[in-house]
């Protein structure tokens, strides 16, 4: 249990279970919600724990990489649970459990029963105003610069009379603290507008792009090919064996990025791609009700030396809608890196 987590005055905790994740074959930690202390912080609350497999929901959180603390994570030394622990450590939840947990939590969705009060608050300040900011506080220290050299170090060859003074003084109080702060405005206004120095490309560039000759990719009676993917922008993400935890936050970047095309969306589709001798988990389509899968059966590039590199599992493969493999995403690509991508493809493309 999570200590010191307070909701509406009233002191509590969140309370974290371990969760076996059957697709990703990894434990996860699960927090089901605040709950509140009771009458004595003594005895801690009675808490169930369902031991039936299930099927639940949750947004992933990944929680301050070194807590701030005056004690240990937890307060003793016995291993008995339910535990107050003072912050997440996972390396150390995990010792103490004796799972391998990954680091990050999943935050139980409100529509799952299993949990307690879930109203969970996320950020929803944009990027762009933290760059108005930095630009403000930026323009300060470098205003207060000057003025610390004007008053301090310059050395002024004639006298300015006070009528001179006078006259400049509102012009430079105006540059130096009001000019700044209406910039930043007008960044903050025109983000949308504004371009900064990033790479053109987030993913690799395939070079020369490689065009797909043949492609044959069966679910059951379902049969995808080339023609099944001309005429829209494509994501491919291969497995060659089950999907595994690489592969299903690959499935949530390409949904996401797909998303937050908007209007656009309907020009985007993405597909999992198995291998022949790899079986497909049905439970992948109710959770990306969208996504289409197949066994791969035939798959003849032009090149075909570029197969073996090009299918790598986890990774992601972006097939314009003539059919070629352009771009390539390994793990630590992020769907915003995606997004940007297939927004600017489809903002220059006439196909698709």
């Amino acid at each position: 249990m999570l200590d010191n987590q307070i909701r509406d005055g009233r002191v509590g905790y969140n309370v974290l279970t371990p969760f076996y994740v059957k697709p990703w074959q990894a434990w996860v930690l699960i927090d089901r919600g605040w709950l509140a202390q009771g009458a004595s912080r003594e005895q801690l609350p009675a808490v169930a724990v369902n031991t039936d497999e299930q099927e639940i929901m949750g947004a992933i959180y990944v929680p301050y990489a070194k807590a701030f603390s005056l004690g240990e994570i937890a307060e003793g030394e016995d291993y008995d649970w339910p535990r107050r622990v003072q912050f997440i450590d996972f390396a150390e939840l995990g010792k103490r459990l004796e799972l391998e947990l990954q680091p990050f939590t999943l935050r139980l969705s409100a529509k799952v029963k299993d949990g307690f009060r879930r109203d969970w608050q996320t950020s929803q300040m944009p990027a762009m105003k933290h760059y108005g900011y930095a630009f403000q506080w930026f323009a300060m220290a470098a205003a207060v610069a000057i003025l610390w050299y004007l008053y301090s170090f310059r050395k002024k060859k004639k006298k300015m009379t006070e009528l001179t003074k006078k006259s400049k003084t509102p012009y430079f109080l105006f540059g130096v603290f009001v000019l700044p702060l209406l910039i930043a405005v007008a960044m903050y206004s025109l983000r949308d507008h504004l371009t900064f120095s990033t790479p053109t490309a987030h993913g690799e560039l395939v070079h020369p792009a490689q065009p797909i000759i043949t492609l044959q990719l069966v679910a059951g009676e379902q049969v995808f090919d080339l023609e099944s993917m001309q005429g829209k922008w494509n994501y491919l993400v291969y497995v060659d064996k089950s999907c595994d935890l690489i592969c299903e936050t690959a499935l949530f970047k390409i949904r996401q990025a797909a998303l937050a095309t908007g209007r656009e969306i309907s020009r985007v589709q993405y597909f999992l791609v198995i291998a022949e001798d790899a079986s497909a988990d049905a439970g992948i389509t109710r959770r990306h009700p969208k996504l289409q899968q197949g066994q791969l059966q035939v798959l003849n590039l032009e090149s075909p030396e570029m197969k073996a590199q090009l299918l790598h599992a986890g990774d992601v493969l972006l097939v314009d809608p003539n059919g070629n493999i352009m771009m390539r995403y390994d793990d630590q690509a992020t769907s915003k890196g995606m997004l940007k991508d297939v927004k600017k493809l489809l903002k220059l493309s006439n196909i698709g």
